[in-house]
């Protein structure tokens, strides 16, 4: 009896190494439960607007004092300067949004594919603080950050978009005469 415990110990030790081993090499995927905390959660479902921005990476060196004051400036845009700013929406769009959001099939953790250039910043501003959804459309990835008054911000979420469809179709509309959106 001991015998066979060992050898069942040793297959599953075994089992668990090559599993581990592919999962960080990047051959195994697993699906991912629901990934917003309970936080990110409230500031969804109490958003009453939700603010549009397009966005890209600053050319700014951060190595100096006055890079680094430069970037500060940018803190309450995830660091990405503003090209423009869209209209404030509510309603409907705030309802789409907050539905996508609270949708398991929107989040799909994949291997990042490049550094975030994301283009647009959907923002649900809430009472208590605000959630941006800072896209990434040529590459497909999203990140979910969560921001509360005299707290620090927090990325909540950073992988694929699972519903790429329902998500374009918002900063679309937000953003329909603009030529880089439109191709997409």
């Amino acid at each position: 009896m001991k015998i066979i415990l060992k050898v069942i110990g040793i297959v599953v030790a075994v089992v668990i190494l090559i599993v581990a081993a592919e999962f960080f090499i990047g051959g195994i995927t697993f699906p991912v439960p629901y990934p917003l905390n309970a936080k990110t959660v409230a500031l969804v479902q109490s958003a009453t607007s939700v603010e549009t921005f397009r966005v890209e990476l600053p050319m700014i060196d951060d190595t100096t004092p006055e890079g680094d004051k430069e970037m500060e400036k940018l803190a309450p845009y995830d660091y990405y300067q503003v090209t423009k700013i869209g209209p404030v929406e509510a309603g409907d769009y705030l309802r789409q949004l907050q539905s996508l959001l609270m949708s398991r099939q929107s989040f799909y953790h994949d291997d990042t594919k490049c550094i975030l250039d994301p283009g647009t910043i959907l923002r649900l501003k809430s009472p208590q603080g605000y959630v941006d959804i800072v896209q990434c459309f040529h590459c497909n990835e999203m990140v979910v950050a969560c921001h509360v008054p005299k707290g620090h911000g927090y990325t909540d979420w950073y992988g694929q978009i699972g519903n790429r469809s329902a998500f374009l179709k918002l900063v679309k509309e937000a953003f329909p005469n603009d030529p880089e959106i439109k191709a997409l």
